[in-house]
């Protein structure tokens, strides 16, 4: 996402001003969030270790949770939410049957 900000700031910038007073506006949008990104991570973990180790850890979630999410379950358990998605559009319209009769009595 960093990376599409500073693409389409740097895009902008060009469009906008052309190419003079650009490089300086440039060189801090593509070295102020890392730093503070890498600072901010630094203060909160307290070492450049556990910054690292958090980054390794978070990659090795994601990837886990990818491949995870690309596994098919058993059978019964999609039959077992297609049923509880019927059960659940059945109780919403016989809320919404009674309250328009509710609604129609003074």
């Amino acid at each position: 996402m960093v990376v599409g900000v500073i693409a389409g700031l740097t895009v902008d910038l060009l469009l906008q001003r052309g190419r003079r007073g650009v490089t300086r506006d440039l060189a801090l949008a593509v070295t102020v969030p890392p730093v503070i990104a890498i600072v901010g991570c630094w203060l909160a973990l307290g070492s450049f270790r556990a910054v690292a180790g958090y980054f390794r850890s978070s990659f090795e979630l994601a990837r886990g949770y990818s491949v995870a999410m690309s596994l098919s379950g058993p059978r019964v358990e999609l039959v077992a939410a297609l049923e509880a998605t019927v059960l659940v559009a059945a109780l919403l319209f016989l809320v919404k049957l009674q309250d328009r009769s509710g609604a129609s009595t003074p």
